[in-house]
């Protein structure tokens, strides 16, 4: 019924169906708030390896923000920020 893959090809098809999944809920994440402790490194990914971007630049920065706090950026002194 089922064919089991054998050699190196098995945890390479694992870690691929995993980040495809990982992937998937961080991008649903991204309209209503991201509650994941992988988001911050998903999207800081993303703007380095597709867009092409410093991770570490104040857009991106503040880009999460937004995503992970709901459509507004941590303010300067908030607890969110310490």
């Amino acid at each position: 019924m089922f064919r089991r893959i054998k050699g190196p090809q098995e945890g390479s098809l694992v870690c691929f169906c995993l980040a495809i999944a990982a992937l998937t809920l961080a991008h649903r994440g991204l309209s209503s708030g991201a509650y994941s402790d992988l988001y911050l490194p998903w999207y800081g990914a993303q703007a380095l390896l597709l867009e092409r971007r410093n991770a570490y630049t104040d857009a991106v920065t503040h880009q999460i923000q937004v995503g992970y706090f709901e459509g507004s950026p941590a303010l300067p002194m908030s607890p969110q920020r310490r």
